[in-house]
């Protein structure tokens, strides 16, 4: 379920019945993993220039429970990073459909 999807039973049902009737291939699925990933990233380096830009104007003291609760979203912000290279590095093939799709578009 996504983040803004309802909560609802019957809209629940329709959707995963919509997603049984038209799954998605595998280049489809990577680009939801791929998009999901880059959104996290760009919140926690969006989250650390704030605090950073907020300590050294002085609305914000360092104290120990933000030095942790940074080094977290940082920590946080590497690991997704680095989860984006994985997925760059093993995209799948685009199949013959895909293909047929991509040059629609183009």
């Amino acid at each position: 379920m996504g983040l803004f999807d309802s909560d609802n039973i019957w809209k629940r049902r329709a959707r995963q019945q919509q997603a049984a009737q038209n799954p998605l291939t595998p280049h489809e699925q990577w680009e939801k993993e791929l998009r999901s990933n880059c959104l996290w990233l760009a919140g926690g380096v969006l989250v650390l220039a704030l605090s950073a830009g907020a300590v050294a104007v002085g609305a914000m003291s360092l104290n120990l429970t933000t030095i942790v609760i940074l080094f977290m979203v940082g920590a946080y912000s590497v690991m997704t990073a680095r989860q984006i290279g994985q997925l760059r590095k093993n995209e799948p093939e685009l199949t013959a459909a895909e293909k047929k799709k991509a040059k629609k578009k183009k």
